[in-house]
């Protein structure tokens, strides 16, 4: 991303604000810090068979908080339910019993994929062998692997990156960072800005908020934004 773009989002000049120290050529949003988050191990890879053995020791395992980081977390969503950040949503209801036969065929099916495993929050992760980009890719849910498989079935496209771009936005006065998902070239020369999401959720402030300046992102650099859901992956309807 470019100094200039930083300048127009943030309204002001930014030459005197320090730059990461990867040479990404951005900003560091805080006080301090050398490097942007995650951008410390820019250009040290990991080996192939670091990865494979890191990504077979997560699969069947969940992640298990601590008490003390479990009674943090409920105090923040109780105070969040107070304060009306937070919109009930589940609480005080209950699935339904077709629903909770959807639920439990999902879940039994992700366990029979031993290039899965099932996060606490029961969300999808591991990693998926691009051959178009001649690496292991991770992904974090079920939809972004789907994606992933589409991607690399499809011979109309020439290439694609994976959480490659940084989009900053204002928050609650704060300045955020959302990685749109994928990053998509195809062989008639036109590329593609997607981001893979249940449509569960495009009613949330926030994700309207980062749908709208990940399309505002996309025009400027003349690229197509597109939102991928499970009618588009799947054929569900919602």
């Amino acid at each position: 991303m470019s100094i200039q773009y930083w300048e127009l989002l943030l309204g002001y000049r930014i030459l005197e604000m320090k730059l990461c120290e990867c040479n990404c050529g951005n900003p560091v949003t805080k006080e301090g810090n050398r490097f942007l988050k995650g951008h410390h191990n820019r250009g040290k890879r990991a080996s192939e068979e670091t990865k494979r053995l890191q990504s077979i020791a997560k699969i069947g395992k969940t992640h298990v908080c601590k008490p003390e980081t479990r009674k943090k977390i409920r105090k923040t969503i109780q105070e969040g339910y107070d304060s009306g950040k937070y919109v009930a949503g589940m609480t005080g209801k209950h699935h339904s019993d077709p629903s909770k036969e959807k639920c439990k065929k999902s879940h039994n099916l992700a366990r029979l994929d031993p290039t899965k495993y099932l996060n606490g929050c029961g969300k999808v992760r591991g990693y998926y062998y691009s051959t178009k980009n001649n690496k292991d890719i991770p992904y974090r849910s079920s939809y972004e692997l789907e994606y992933m498989k589409q991607l690399e079935s499809n011979p109309e496209v020439d290439w694609w990156k994976y959480e490659s771009e940084r989009v900053p936005y204002f928050l609650d006065g704060r300045l955020h960072i959302t990685k749109p998902d994928f990053l998509v070239h195809y062989i008639d020369d036109h590329t593609e800005l997607v981001e893979v999401k249940s449509y569960w959720c495009l009613d949330r402030p926030d994700v309207i908020l980062k749908l709208e300046v990940m399309r505002k992102y996309a025009e400027d650099c003349i690229w197509i934004f597109r939102l991928i859901t499970e009618k588009e992956l799947f054929g569900v309807r919602n």
